[in-house]
């Protein structure tokens, strides 16, 4: 984890994330709630600070299978 005197460039989590790639390095990601996600309701409209944050694929609870939580395997 980094030092909270030496933030890393660009977006702050980007030294622990696995989407992490060079624009994360060079921009501060916007704080926003994903297009994807607007037009929902629940937990998953709420404002993320991410580039990549509308390339998760949710699959609403309805459709999920059993032992699921609507958010992918698991």
């Amino acid at each position: 984890m980094p030092s909270p005197t030496n933030i890393p460039s660009g977006c702050r989590f980007r030294t622990r994330c696995f989407k992490a790639r060079e624009r994360c390095a060079l921009e501060v990601p916007a704080l926003a709630v994903p297009a994807v996600f607007r037009s929902v309701t629940g937990p998953v409209a709420h404002d993320s600070a991410c580039h990549f944050a509308e390339e998760k694929h949710v699959v609403p609870e309805h459709e999920a299978p059993p032992g699921t939580h609507g958010d992918g395997p698991g």
